[in-house]
């Protein structure tokens, strides 16, 4: 970058000659200052005013407009009335539809498209959306002929509906028509998937005392700023102004869909009250039963959920800690320091292991979160409730900071199998014998855990087993067999006895396999529910 001192060391030449570089010079020197006010202004406000300097995207304006907000009370979001969608309800808001012809940015033939969605069903409280262009918001208004079967919505004063989230769609197959593959909608809920997989588990941007009963805040999305993709963009870039009864924030979500979809997320907090408890990229899944749980009873479907395990690599390296269906709420902590990254997966992709030909839940999606700041230490909370049904969601994964920050940043990968780092063995299934079925002697109150690795890596070394358990709690033996029905595939027996005297007290098995120090699998780690006491 030119210096102001180069005006008082240009040489002596002809006067043309000192005429052109005195406009040449005065032209660089003006950029010059106006880089340096722009990087004044950031050094002293922590971000561009939009009242000082235009900014290019939409983050910078966002961040004001939250700064402001946390200055104010909260309001509590008017939520629009339900006799206006008394019509909207599960098969009336599917007939709802947005007409393709009013989908926005689709005249110009632009990669990513939106379609704004319309009240109903719970979603009830309206959302204001811009659309971001040369450093200027331009509201997008609610109108009824967005939509299809606009007659639920007639005699509706359009004043008093809104939009309740939105669609962003995308060519995902090249070649191919636009297709839905992310969508905000209801709180700080959004979604998203990848090539050829279906919507499972839902990301919220922030959680606030999420498994505090009775305490628990969903901070709400109240406004969204999409910028205005160019003819080439594969990336696409949205801010987002969150606020609650505690705090307000800014999302900066830079989405990029593919084979695996990724969000960079860029969040800045500004607390009206310190919460007690903090969710940091909030996981939301679904496991009703599989094959480490009791089958209800009239349900033809071997298995449901949409996740099947919490995967974490951590402290102790990777584990892997199964879902299953509680008899009652329970929650554990992971505690970790050097964080890498956390998600939910659905590793089991076997259609006969399902049988549901609408669900797919073979298909359904992987979400992986890794922290791109430096999160401190903390803790990845694994949530269970118990449920009656795959309606209602029951597992949440997230991250539990030690200390409150103000600044968190992260990617949030959508992919179908584990992430690419993991080159270890992996946990393919978890059974539980609970009862003598096999009429072995002296197996009273004894558990056996049935455990199948597969991808163990090769080795010449036998293959070594480490068990680890809570004090309350007895291995009796363990046995490691071959498993030919799997790629490198290892079953893993143990046998354990809970101490009756202490079953109230929490009590957990893990294990992995090893050749010397090497480690071969991730870890198994299981929570063993004192219900398991009183079956036996």
């Amino acid at each position: 970058m030119l210096s102001p001192t180069i005006l008082f060391t240009l040489k002596p030449l002809t006067h043309y000659l000192m005429e052109r570089y005195a406009v040449l010079i005065r032209t660089l020197l003006l950029w010059w200052l106006r880089g340096l006010l722009i990087y004044t202004v950031t050094l002293m406000n922590g971000y561009a005013s939009p009242d000082t300097v235009k900014p290019v995207g939409c983050k910078a304006y966002v961040q004001e407009q939250a700064r402001l907000l946390a200055t104010k009370p909260y309001q509590v979001p008017a939520a629009i009335d339900e006799t206006a969608v008394r019509k909207l309800d599960y098969d009336g808001y599917r007939h709802l539809r947005f007409r393709p012809e009013k989908t926005v940015w689709r005249q110009e033939q632009l990669p990513f498209q939106l379609e704004p969605l319309p009240p109903g069903l719970s979603f009830r409280r309206p959302v204001s959306l811009y659309t971001w262009e040369q450093g200027e918001a331009k509201v997008l208004p609610f109108q009824t002929d967005y939509f299809e079967s606009a007659e639920l919505l007639a005699g509706v004063d359009k004043t008093e509906l809104g939009f309740t989230g939105f669609r962003i769609l995308y060519p995902l197959k090249k070649d191919e028509f636009h297709s839905e593959f992310f969508v905000f909608q209801g709180a700080s809920y959004f979604r998203s998937r990848s090539i050829d997989q279906v919507y499972g588990l839902s990301v919220r941007g922030l959680g606030i005392n999420t498994d505090l009963e009775g305490q628990e805040e969903f901070p709400d999305y109240r406004a969204f700023w999409i910028e205005k993709p160019t003819i080439n963009a594969s990336t696409l870039t949205l801010c987002a102004l969150l606020d609650s009864p505690s705090v307000t924030g800014m999302s900066e979500f830079i989405i990029k869909p593919g084979h695996e979809t990724t969000a960079d997320v860029d969040t800045v907090l500004y607390w009206r009250n310190a919460p007690l408890n903090v969710a940091v990229s909030p996981l939301t899944s679904m496991y009703f039963h599989g094959e480490n749980s009791k089958h209800p009873m009239g349900d033809y479907r071997p298995e449901v959920h949409d996740s099947d395990g919490l995967l974490i690599d951590g402290n102790m390296g990777l584990e892997w800690h199964p879902l299953y269906q509680p008899a009652h709420f329970t929650a554990h902590s992971i505690a970790s320091r050097h964080l890498r990254g956390f998600g939910l997966l659905q590793r089991d992709r076997n259609f006969d292991h399902y049988q549901d030909l609408e669900a797919h839940y073979q298909e359904r999606t992987n979400v992986w979160v890794t922290p791109l700041n430096d999160w401190g230490a903390g803790a990845v909370r694994l949530v269970h409730f118990p449920t009656q049904s795959d309606v209602l969601d029951n597992v949440v994964a997230y991250w539990q900071p030690e200390q409150p920050q103000t600044h968190w940043q992260y990617r949030l990968t959508w992919l179908q199998q584990d992430p690419p780092q993991h080159q270890l063995g992996k946990v393919h299934a978890t059974r539980i014998a609970t009862k003598n079925v096999d009429s072995l002697p002296n197996q009273e109150g004894v558990l056996r855990f049935f455990i199948d690795f597969k991808d163990i890596l090769p080795t010449t070394e036998p293959i070594e087993i480490e068990i680890g358990q809570s004090d309350n709690l007895l291995i009796q033996s363990s046995q490691l067999l071959k498993n030919p029905y799997l790629k490198h595939g290892q079953r893993l027996v143990i046998v354990t006895k809970p101490i009756p005297e202490r079953c109230q007290e929490p009590m957990v098995v893990f294990a992995r396999l090893k050749a010397g120090a090497q480690p071969l699998s991730e870890m198994w780690v299981y929570p063993i529910s004192s219900e398991y006491c009183q079956r036996n």
